[in-house]
């Protein structure tokens, strides 16, 4: 089985548990979906943006990964729109007054913006029309919406226990997504000193 294979099965795998640990934490049925969502889109942004730099640390590893970024990155686009319309509608009615009083919720707002040309320009058509280094260009939207989304995830976070005592239900999905996104934003760093290096050598 290739690389791409395996990579696109183990996220599936890792969407199941975030979704099959959802569902123990007695929540309702839309708070569970929106979190799920919530934590499922977080993790496939993660993963989308860390193959790059891995590729460029371990490329023997990891060049081939990158024909499945794409379709991470798109599966990441509707996971986080499907949880914003879906918060939209059940927590605000659409009411855009209450969104932008909060600062958590206001900062939500530009990341929206910048996901729409990025899902829509993620093709070969897209690469063709505009040429390759103006999409790359845009691509670099990717960057304030993984800034804006993480911090969106920390302000609103639940905490270290889910449930009050004496049963709580400690959270280890967003535990792990918090240390996802640390972890990616090292590998950028990592990724973009190496880049630096090599050009320097040449």
């Amino acid at each position: 089985m290739k690389k791409t294979s395996w990579l696109l099965l183990i996220s599936i795998f890792a969407i199941c548990l975030l979704a099959a640990y959802g569902g123990t934490l007695g929540q309702s049925g839309s708070k569970t979906m929106i979190r799920f969502l919530a934590l499922g889109g977080f993790f496939l942004l993660c993963i989308s943006l860390m193959l790059g730099p891995l590729a460029v640390l371990l490329p023997r590893i990891f060049a081939d990964l990158l024909e499945s970024r794409r379709a991470i990155g798109i599966s990441a686009a509707i996971f986080i729109a499907l949880h914003f319309m879906l918060a939209m509608m059940l927590y605000f009615g659409w009411n855009f007054d209450n969104v932008l009083g909060n600062f958590s919720l206001l900062i939500v707002v530009p990341a929206m913006i910048f996901l729409i040309p990025l899902t829509f320009t993620s093709s070969d058509w897209a690469i063709k029309k505009m040429g390759m280094k103006n999409w790359k260009l845009l691509q670099y939207l990717a960057y304030p919406l993984f800034i804006l989304a993480f911090a969106h995830f920390l302000l609103e976070a639940s905490g270290p226990a889910f449930l009050p005592p004496p049963f709580p239900a400690y959270n280890i999905a967003e535990a792990k997504m918090v240390g996802l996104g640390i972890i990616t934003i090292i590998l950028q760093i990592a990724g973009f000193a190496t880049r630096r290096k090599r050009a320097s050598k040449k």
